[in-house]
């Protein structure tokens, strides 16, 4: 997955390929892809966090 938008889409499917290819050819371009996805759903899931969402038992804010 060399697409940075369908990485971010996808980022199960992004961190698959980088595991799968990301020694191969294309290596640096997956990463280049898959790297901003994972910024931004360490950032998505921080967030939820932070709001007491997404955590069994959590109180809703």
């Amino acid at each position: 997955m060399t697409d940075t938008a369908e990485a971010a889409r996808r980022p199960e499917r992004a961190i698959l390929s980088a595991l799968t290819h990301g020694a191969g050819e294309l290596g640096a371009n997956i990463a280049a892809a898959v790297l901003p996805a994972l910024r931004d759903l360490e950032e998505t899931a921080r967030s939820t966090a932070i709001q007491g969402r997404g955590r069994p038992g959590a109180p809703r804010a």
